[in-house]
């Protein structure tokens, strides 16, 4: 797993990439499930216009870039950089 979270100016990225199990006993989330429909209203209710969901399967790969700007923040926080590997 791979999880980076970076703070700019007004702006925050945050990217998770994971393998996915080919031999998973359950399926991490059922067709029709609410997990993923759920965050998306949640964004679009609490940043309108003002972020962007990328999901990707390729492969054995999930990858998901969360992009929201227009944000204020603090200037002490302003260059806060995650790494987690």
């Amino acid at each position: 797993m791979k999880v980076k979270v970076e703070v700019k100016e007004d702006a925050l990225t945050f990217s998770v990439q994971n393998p996915i199990r080919k031999n998973a006993a359950t399926p991490l989330e059922e067709p029709g499930g609410i997990g993923l429909p759920n965050v998306r209203k949640r964004l679009s209710l609490l940043y309108p216009d003002q972020h962007t969901l990328a999901i990707q399967t390729t492969g054995d790969t999930f990858k998901v870039l969360l992009s929201i700007h227009g944000l204020h923040i603090q200037a002490h926080e302003r260059q806060a950089h995650l790494l987690h590997y």
